[in-house]
């Protein structure tokens, strides 16, 4: 099945990996002229970082999803 996901920051970015994962076929459409390299500190504490860690040891486990990306940007 066909997703469109609408945003290519961290919500939709990692929308589309869980959907890919689950057999899903997503596209990203953002309206930006290039994917952001930087972004916001993210502080992780407490039960959080063993959240984390057993993300990190799953997606080692599973490898990484493609991503199709599309840019929209106007010219």
């Amino acid at each position: 099945m066909r997703v469109l996901i609408s945003g290519a920051g961290i919500a939709g970015l990692t929308a589309a990996y869980w959907l890919r994962s689950y057999g899903f076929a997503p596209t990203v459409v953002e309206r930006g002229p290039s994917l952001v390299t930087g972004g916001y500190k993210i502080d992780v504490r407490g039960s959080a970082l063993e959240v984390l860690a057993l993300q990190l040891h799953f997606s080692l486990e599973v490898g990484t999803a493609r991503l199709g990306l599309v840019s929209a940007s106007p010219e």
